[in-house]
Order: C-alpha cells, then sequence, then structure tokens
C-alpha cells in the first residue's frame, strides 16, 4: 500500500509539535537537556508510527488499496534534534522500516522506566498544568500506542522483545493499589489527565489482549487480579465530568475494551457509551468534519480544522470502526463514510513530500482565508509550502 500524506494526518500533528518544542534548543543548550528534550520528542513521535503499525484496516477506511511499496514521507527533515540512528537515516519504505524506527525511539526511554516499569519519568521540566504523577502515566502511555501495534502482530510462538516488557509489566502495576507509590497510577477524579491516557490503555488492550491481560479464561491468580484491576481502573471514568469535546471518546474506548476483553456484558455499557456518542455526534459539521465541541454554540465555537476537531476525532472513528462493528454496525458504517469524505480535504495540509504547513502559516490560512475570515488579522503575503493549501471549513 502506498500512504499518501492525508492518510497520515496524525504523524503531521506530532510533527509539528516536536518541530516546535525541539526547534526551540538553543546551540549553548546542555548536552543533558538536548538528550532529555529528544526522549520527549520520542514519547510524541512514536505515537506517530502506530498510526501504520497498526492494522491497515484503519488506513483502508478512508482510502483505496495500492500495489505500491509502503512510502512515508519525510517527517523528520525539519527536526532540531541530534539524529537517532535507525530513525533519522530510515527510507522510512517498509514495515520493517518503521518497526526498526520505533525501536530506536522505544530503546532511548527504558532507563527512564519505574523498576515495574508503571511510569516513565524524564529528566526535564514538563510544564504540564496536571500532576506529577498523572505526568508520568503519561510519559508511559504514549508509547504504548506503538507498543500495543506491535504486539497485535507479535508471534505467540517467538519470545516478546524486552524492549516492550516494560510496558505489558506497567499496566499491571500502575493499576495495582498495592504496586506502591512509584508505580500506582492513582484514582481518576473528574476532569482528569488520566482520562486522556485511558484511552490509550484502551487500545492497547483491544489490539493485543492477550499480552496485557494474559490468556482468556485463565485461572491463574495474578492473571485474575491483573485482570481486576484494569478493569476497575477502566470502568472508573464512568460516572465523572469529562469536558464536553473530544475527551468523550477516551471514555468510550475504555467501555469498548471493557466489553470486548475484560469479559463486561454490554448491556451494562451500551446507556453510557451512547450517552457519549450521542454527545459527539453533535459536533459533526459536514463532509466528514468535526469540531471540538458543540459547533451550535456561537459564543462558544470550538476549533474544527486542526488538531481534535479534525484528525484525533477522525482517529478515534476509525478504531471504533475496527473494533465495534459487531456490537454497533449501524455507527460503524457511518464513520467509515465520514472517514473518506474527510480524506478528500485533509490531504491540503500537507506538501508534496509530505511535511505539515508551519504553524505560523497554518494560522495565517486560518485567519485570512475566505472561509475562515477575522476583520482584524492583517492579509499575509507569506507563502505557503508547496501543494499546500489550508483552507479550512466553511464556518457559516
Amino acid at each position: 500500500m502506498l500512504y499518501r500524506p492525508r492518510e497520515v494526518g496524525k504523524w503531521g500533528g506530532y510533527h509539528a509539535q516536536i518541530s516546535c518544542k525541539l526547534g526551540a534548543i538553543s546551540p549553548a543548550s546542555s548536552a543533558a537537556a538536548r538528550e532529555s528534550l529528544q526522549v520527549w520528542g520520542n514519547l510524541n513521535i512514536v505515537n506517530s508510527f502506530s498510526c501504520i503499525l497498526r492494522h491497515h484496516d484503519y488506513l483502508n477506511i478512508a482510502t483505496e488499496q495500492h500495489s505500491s511499496p509502503l512510502v512515508v514521507y519525510g517527517l523528520s527533515s525539519s527536526f532540531n534534534m541530534p539524529p537517532l540512528p535507525g530513525f533519522s537515516d530510515s527510507p522510512l519504505h517498509t514495515r520493517n522500516d518503521l518497526v526498526a524506527a520505533t525501536y530506536s525511539l522505544l530503546t532511548p526511554l527504558l532507563q527512564y522506566q519505574s523498576p515495574k516499569g508503571a511510569r516513565i519519568r524524564v529528566p526535564v521540566g514538563t510544564a504540564a498544568h496536571f500532576d506529577e504523577t498523572a505526568a508520568q502515566l503519561e510519559g508511559f502511555a504514549r508509547p504504548l500506542w506503538a507498543v500495543a501495534a506491535l504486539l497485535a502482530s507479535h508471534d505467540p510462538t517467538v519470545p516478546v522483545d524486552d524492549r516492550l516488557k516494560g510496558w505489558i509489566d506497567g499496566i499491571a502495576a500502575g493499576t495495582d493499589p498495592s504496586s506502591g507509590i512509584q508505580e500506582y497510577w492513582g484514582e481518576v477524579s473528574d476532569l482528569d489527565q488520566r482520562m486522556v491516557e485511558i484511552e490509550i490503555l484502551g487500545y492497547a488492550l483491544l489490539a493485543a489482549p492477550h499480552a496485557f491481560l494474559g490468556p482468556p479464561n485463565s485461572t491463574v491468580e495474578s492473571d485474575i487480579k491483573r485482570k481486576e484491576n484494569i478493569a476497575y481502573f477502566l470502568k472508573s471514568v464512568n460516572g465523572k465530568e469529562f469536558p464536553q469535546n473530544n475527551w468523550l471518546w477516551f471514555r468510550v474506548m475504555a467501555n469498548l475494551a471493557l466489553v470486548k476483553t475484560c469479559g463486561v456484558p454490554y448491556e451494562e455499557l451500551r446507556d453510557s457509551m451512547n450517552d457519549d456518542l450521542k454527545v459527539l455526534e453533535t459536533f459533526y459539521f459536514g463532509d466528514g468534519w468535526a469540531s471540538d465541541g458543540d459547533w451550535s454554540v456561537k459564543r462558544d465555537r470550538k476549533q474544527m480544522d486542526y488538531y481534535a476537531g479534525s484528525y484525533a476525532i477522525q482517529f478515534s472513528q476509525c478504531v471504533y470502526v475496527k473494533y465495534a462493528a459487531d456490537i454497533d454496525p449501524e455507527r460503524v458504517k457511518v464513520f467509515r463514510q465520514r472517514a473518506r469524505e474527510f480524506a478528500v480535504e485533509f490531504w491540503r495540509y500537507f506538501d508534496a513530500s509530505g511535511r505539515l504547513a508551519s504553524l505560523l502559516n497554518y494560522l495565517r490560512v486560518r485567519l485570512t482565508s475566505n472561509r475562515c475570515s477575522h476583520p482584524f488579522w492583517p492579509k499575509s503575503d507569506l507563502p505557503l509550502c508547496d501543494g499546500c493549501f489550508l483552507g479550512g471549513r466553511n464556518r457559516g
């Protein structure tokens, strides 16, 4: 299959994020600081690889099949950070290239894992607005997108790569209150950052239940305890206050994982899932696009043409398509069609080499386009990247 820029949308977001963060490092920065920030970049960019490493079905939802080899266009060419062997020098043409590059990104994180693997703490200030435990859970969870994708296609007759074992053991330790304050992730409260990471935990269980939960119907006490703790942690998002935006997908994914992998009856969680999905449906705008909140509330309109309002919601919908087809076929059919429609326009966010347009260009077009104009913003003559047009959606 040939992966065109429009098909790797989530990569573009992390590319811009990492370029912004790491591009600000001055040549005078210490080697330790640069190493720490490179690891920070690994945490984010490894999410991107999982989009390709995951089952091809996701991308097939919105695109056609091609006989060409897998091609990913220059993601790392503009990173202002030291080269990373296996990633920076990778052609990124085949799945094997992507697997090797993913391990190159994961390996530097191992030294920052807690003893039982449940947390990753890089030696650099996070500047996060949430507690340190949640920040270390975030460090653990973000690479899990790729770890779970690797384990999903793992041959059970072959030993698991040692570099992945920290994440396998970490889910068990992080959800076990008896594992200690250096491992346990704590209770989920209202409007909690832990809610964000729970979507990733849900995906991991859906993609590789055998790795994270043990054999189905196991009677081994440790397997039973592990599944009970994980199920309790995921269930804890129910009944909590959530922001009325893309975060609702995190609870949907947690509940889907409970149904599909932890033996929780669908009837027990169906109402909660439907309630969240009905609210998410109010975000839909048309032609595959959604806003990050109810767009009809004009005084509090949310973003539509970038991160959460476009490919974050689209991505969650495609995961739902993959794993919920048997329990929610009608909604899956709708999400599949929206993915096709979304792909028709989203490719314009990228230039001919697959690079995301710079944040400056994004802001310029967002605020000056005839589709999204604002009277106080000057009409800039800054050029866009070749082949790239960020028109956004017609907001009405």
